[in-house]
């Protein structure tokens, strides 16, 4: 039951919103509005008031989502138990300093069109670095990358020619924001961004959020594929094949290369069952430098070789990385490979690690090699 003493009874109201308010909030293309749905996602998949959001509200929440949020925005709380939202609003009131409020009689009372969970609009990496960097959209303007984590994160690492307004801030900062381009919402895993891509399309942006964040952005790879003729060469196919890997955020190259085959009729060679027991007979390719993740590596070789007939059988480590962690050891591990690692570096391992090394040898030989 909700509360029944006169005092609580107005400290109950003060956190209440009425239906036709709400309504008539989300409505608005010029008051900026939250509405988290934090009753049952199973629900919320099937219909929820549009606009809204599912999240799980909770103490955890309290502590981590809370101060992010907008001050003096209003922030509300809808879903099945009026008991729970209530709670829920009182505790965020309580540690948050936050103009939140709960849905009165919960969605029971929502007597408009409901939505079944719709398709945030989102933008991949791959597709971000296609039509915003490299046709200099971004430097001229024509995109507009919004960060909206805090300035402590934004001075660590971003995206080049993005702009940096926390998500605390956005209610007195949207007019930093142009209306005549295209957003693009950017923070760490695309859960603070995906909240202000609804808030900014509600008020009539042309809005997408990065999908899966700066995570994918640091993660995800681009890359090109050659081949060449092998000169004086003896072999009845004389080509060979370099597959040049990038890492879009850092810039990170990697190589694949191996001979060229004939592409007809290619097979998928699965690596985890061993699909393809005729490994003598299969030519190889090498893996230069190949940083995480290393399935990627395996994807793009399934995709660029006949794998049925060729083999990854060497992995080279060139040198030690000061911005990344090298998956030269996880690669060669995967594809029991040949695992080449430079002469010149100090390659240093744990205790766990050299017992696991040392079990790893018994199928894949370390090789240390002088670069040249």
């Amino acid at each position: 039951m909700c509360p029944t003493t006169t005092q609580e009874q107005n400290q109950n109201q003060s956190l209440e919103i009425l239906a036709e308010e709400l309504r008539k909030k989300l409505q608005s293309t010029t008051d900026p509005i939250l509405v988290f749905d934090i009753g049952d996602k199973d629900r919320f998949k099937r219909e929820h008031i549009p606009g809204s959001k599912f999240t799980v509200f909770d103490e955890e929440t309290v502590k981590t989502l809370l101060p992010q949020l907008p001050i003096g925005m209003d922030i509300i709380l809808v879903g099945e138990d009026q008991k729970y939202l209530y709670d829920m609003a009182k505790l965020g009131r309580e540690k948050g300093t936050l103009n939140i409020r709960y849905l009165k009689g919960g969605l029971a009372a929502w007597k408009w069109n409901t939505k079944e969970e719709e398709e945030e609009p989102r933008i991949s990496s791959y597709n971000l670095k296609r039509q915003g960097l490299d046709n200099d959209s971004i430097k001229q303007e024509r995109i507009f990358l919004l960060d909206v984590r805090t300035p402590d994160e934004f001075k660590g690492w971003n995206i080049e020619g993005s702009h940096n307004i926390p998500m605390a801030k956005m209610p007195q900062s949207l007019g930093q924001i142009p209306k005549n381009k295209e957003i693009i919402t950017i923070c760490p895993h695309g859960n603070r961004s995906s909240m202000v891509t609804l808030m900014l399309q509600r008020l009539g942006y042309n809005v997408k959020t990065l999908e899966r964040g700066l995570k994918s952005w640091s993660s995800a790879f681009e890359y090109t594929s050659k081949v060449f003729d092998i000169i004086n060469s003896t072999l009845s196919n004389p080509k060979v094949r370099i597959v040049q890997i990038r890492r879009i955020g850092k810039g990170c190259i990697s190589y694949i290369i191996g001979q060229e085959e004939n592409r007809q009729g290619k097979e998928v060679y699965n690596y985890a069952n061993n699909s393809n027991n005729n490994d003598d007979n299969r030519k190889e390719i090498i893996v230069i430098d190949p940083v995480f993740p290393a399935e990627e590596y395996i994807r793009i070789a399934n995709k660029e070789f006949d794998l049925s007939s060729n083999n990854i059988t060497k992995v080279f480590d060139t040198h030690l990385h000061a911005d990344h962690v090298s998956a030269a050891r996880d690669l060669a591990s995967k594809t029991n490979a040949k695992l080449y690692l430079s002469s010149y570096e100090d390659y240093l391992f744990t205790k766990e690690e050299e017992t696991q090394q040392q079990k790893e040898t018994e199928k894949n030989v370390v090789y240390y090699v002088k670069m040249i």
